[in-house]
């Protein structure tokens, strides 16, 4: 047992008769909290919040000092539009929010995004194909018939720009999904001679009805080197194409013969690159992580969470003076900060007591700094600046998801400005830096005080 606290541990006395300030209620408070509970994880975690209730009938204000292990913060929902990342034919992925009637097509959407582009399908055959990419896969192709309102806020909305051959109609074309992978030597025991590992988002091809094996060979050869120029990969280069993957892209899969047979379209197609896999990882243009419109700040997030908020009825409160359930008005505070502080932003929630539980999936933006001066209700608080050294980010939505991590490694003892940031995905580890911090991915943030 770690608690250091003795037992039999002491019972709160009910004494808000008695008039105290507000230091030596919290003193009180955290004592006793202490006599209880009394360990390294209160000692570098918890904190104390000032939580105010106002009765609206008799005006009577009650106040408590909770402890508490994290900060909850609400994220504010974003207006009503669609939100997606755009992969178009120059490699430079892109975060945009496109204002669309909720009534519109799928068909209207994708003109709504040339427009919004400045371009024309025609100046460049092409057309744009959107899908909800989950797990570095398009789990859900959107045809042109679909409507706006069937995308879901937990769906993670990809448009890619597909190259079209010439003269030839988009109906006579079969989109096949595309993954850019590189492999390495399992990191734990397994069946398998290689592990792959993705190096970018998934990617969607057309091939023309009635095309052959060398035909579609020749069409992704053009593409993997296409991107090896555009990424300025020195030559030689060596890569693979092959078809046959599984749905994941997690297994090798066959080598896509230069034959002339007839294409058959398999689930998922991929490019393995080789001894250049690593440069390219670095090369790859990175979609820019600055909120998009309907985005919001974590700024934005302290503000909504020390709102002052009137308590719905299924949350009213028992008042002393009244002797009856009122809907009071609440008020939250920090009042003491932890030497570890950790903010979980609330993305799970329900517009309505009887509504669907939902995933607020809009980017929440934050810096490396931050500083809670101005959301302490007590004085002569003096360390009040903190430095982000981890990031928990939760993919996927609530039926299902996954948990990946960034975090800032330091040398034994070493400071944080000595520390490299790195990407946690189950067994696979990979250097990262400050620009692949996932402001839309963010679930729970954690901060060291300076």
């Amino acid at each position: 047992d770690v608690n250091r606290a003795p037992y039999p541990y002491p019972t709160e006395e009910e004494d808000e008769e008695v008039p105290k300030s507000d230091e030596q209620r919290a003193q009180e408070m955290w004592e006793l909290h202490k006599r209880r509970s009394d360990s390294q994880i209160v000692d570098l975690f918890q904190f104390q919040i000032r939580s105010e209730l106002t009765c609206p009938v008799c005006s009577t204000v009650s106040v408590t000092f909770d402890p508490i292990m994290y900060l909850t913060l609400p994220v504010p929902k974003p207006p009503h539009s669609v939100s997606l990342t755009l992969v178009g034919s120059d490699f430079q992925p892109r975060h945009m929010q496109l204002e669309v009637d909720r009534g519109a097509s799928i068909d209207q959407l994708e003109t709504a995004l040339w427009k919004y582009l400045g371009r024309s399908p025609t100046e460049k055959p092409s057309c744009f194909c959107f899908g909800d990419v989950c797990y570095g896969r398009i789990y859900k192709h959107f045809e042109p018939h679909n409507y706006v309102s069937e995308i879901r806020s937990t769906d993670n909305i990809f448009a890619f720009e597909v190259p079209l051959a010439p003269e030839v109609a988009v109906s006579d074309h079969t989109f096949v999904p595309l993954v850019y992978r590189k492999r390495t030597k399992p990191t734990m025991t397994s069946r398998e001679t290689w592990q792959y590992d993705k190096l970018d988002q998934p990617r969607l091809v057309a091939v023309v009805r009635g095309a052959r094996n060398c035909d579609v060979h020749q069409q992704l050869q053009d593409m993997a080197t296409d991107l090896l120029k555009a990424c300025a990969i020195p030559e030689p280069w060596s890569f693979e194409i092959l078809t046959n993957l599984d749905i994941y892209g997690s297994r090798a899969g066959d080598l896509l013969p230069e034959d002339g047979q007839p294409f058959r379209a398999p689930s998922q197609l991929a490019i393995d690159f080789l001894e250049q896999a690593d440069l390219l990882k670095e090369a790859l243009p990175k979609a820019s992580k600055t909120p998009a419109p309907g985005g919001t700040t974590l700024t934005a997030c302290l503000q909504k969470g020390m709102e002052r908020e009137v308590l719905a009825e299924a949350d009213s409160v028992y008042c002393r003076k009244c002797k009856e359930h009122r809907c009071q008005s609440k008020k939250l505070d920090l009042w003491s900060l932890p030497p570890v502080l950790v903010v979980h932003l609330k993305r799970f929630g329900r517009e309505r007591l009887d509504g669907p539980l939902v995933k607020i999936g809009c980017p929440v933006d934050f810096s490396l700094e931050l500083d809670l001066k101005d959301y302490l209700c007590r004085k002569g608080v003096e360390r009040t600046r903190y430095q982000l050294f981890g990031v928990v980010n939760h993919h996927g939505n609530v039926g299902g998801g996954h948990y990946t991590a960034h975090a800032l490694v330091t040398p034994p003892s070493g400071p944080l400005e000595l520390g490299d940031w790195f990407n946690f995905n189950d067994s696979i580890v990979s250097q990262a830096s400050v620009e692949d911090l996932d402001k839309e991915a963010a679930y729970v943030l954690f901060f060291q005080q300076l």
